[in-house]
């Protein structure tokens, strides 16, 4: 985490929980709290190679992996400024600018196709990342200390039954005209914030369904308090169907439904088939869970030789194009992925761990499955 700078003049008056750097506004003070260029996106991909005496019809080459979009650039950092004469700030320059974005990755190269097949078309290049938000300025009185909060709150459904939980943060009123109080040659925000209030709400635990608490007891989640505004993030266990609402000084977490987790983690590996780039992993789905999930797979891939060191591919995420669903079963593609033609040979045996990501109203789950094929 990135810490916050303070800034003061005369006073020193430090709190924990912030990395300090102090200075003397008494005299001309230049600080360049500007955040970094974000990270170039990476190339993608260039196709595998076709080993085209595998085949006698005509083949079309495989398409190159897009490169990736360049990384946002980085927040400039935050200022505090505990000083009882305002004057005194126009001898600081200030630079709380954002960074500038990446670069886009250059997408991989397609591959030759074979006996007459069209090239593989090249991959799309990433685009540029955006830059970077401007750092907040914060104007305090030497001798404030400000208040301590409880922000975020990490529990289960049971805990939220049984305990009294309290969220607080701080409010700060908004004003412009920093760029005024500051050098003429300071780079920020207009827009600086004086403290108001710490505000507290009681969370509670509404349960607006027929089912049994106590069955989805351990679900885990995330509460978090900002801007008066009450987020839900959902961790482990069932996937809740839920609303909030708010009063003046309560939120009331609202389950509709909750979805058993093994309803929708139903996937087992089934087989493996053909062979060269049609290799293609079946994954069946045991039942319907009757939701709208969305599904992600990422495969590792083991070459399993006797009496000789194995081969490894890493993580490799499966891009849609190479997924096709047809009633109760997945056929992954994996043939068209990037690894050498050596673990597509008719006859190679294989170690295969398929990570699943299954979401349910924007709640996400992972799971991990294995199994040993031959092709």
């Amino acid at each position: 985490m990135k810490s916050l700078l303070l800034v003061l003049f005369l006073v020193i008056c430090a709190y924990p929980s912030f990395g300090k750097d102090i200075y003397d506004l008494s005299k001309a003070t230049k600080l360049n709290l500007s955040g970094k260029k974000g990270f170039d996106g990476i190339k993608g991909a260039d196709a595998p190679f076709i080993d085209c005496d595998q085949f006698e019809g005509a083949i079309n080459g495989i398409p190159g992996g897009d490169g990736s979009n360049g990384e946002v650039g980085e927040k400039g950092e935050d200022a505090y400024a505990y000083i009882d004469d305002i004057n005194e700030l126009s001898n600081l320059t200030l630079n709380q600018s954002g960074g500038i974005g990446g670069n886009g990755g250059a997408g991989g190269k397609g591959s030759l196709g074979c006996n007459g097949g069209v090239k593989g078309r090249n991959g799309r290049d990433g685009s540029k990342g955006d830059e970077g938000k401007f750092g907040k300025f914060y104007l305090l009185p030497s001798e404030f200390e400000i208040p301590k909060t409880n922000a975020i709150r990490i529990l289960s459904l049971s805990q939220l039954e049984n305990e009294g939980i309290v969220l607080s943060e701080n409010t700060w009123f908004s004003q412009n005209g920093l760029e005024k109080l500051l050098n003429p040659k300071s780079i920020v925000r207009d827009e600086y914030y004086t403290f108001n209030k710490t505000v507290s709400y009681r969370v509670e635990l509404v349960w607006d369904t027929n089912q049994i608490i106590s069955d989805f007891g351990d679900t885990k989640f995330a509460l978090s308090l900002k801007n008066g505004k009450l987020d839900l993030k959902s961790y482990t266990g069932g996937f809740l169907e839920y609303s909030i609402k708010k009063s003046e000084q309560s939120f009331f977490v609202i389950i509709h439904k909750v979805i058993a987790e093994h309803t929708v983690q139903n996937l087992k590996l089934k087989r493996l088939k053909y062979s060269g780039i049609d290799l293609t992993l079946e994954v069946k789905q045991k039942f319907d869970p009757n939701v709208a999930v969305k599904t992600r797979f990422v495969v590792s891939i083991e070459k399993l030789s006797n009496g000789a060191e194995s081969e490894k591919t890493g993580f490799i995420e499966i891009p849609d194009t190479l997924v096709t669903k047809s009633i109760d079963r997945y056929f992954l593609t994996i043939g068209r992925l990037r690894m050498p033609d050596s673990f597509k040979r008719k006859g190679v045996k294989l170690k295969i761990l398929l990570t699943v990501y299954r979401e349910v109203n924007g709640q996400t789950r992972a799971r991990g499955l294995d199994g040993i094929f031959k092709i």
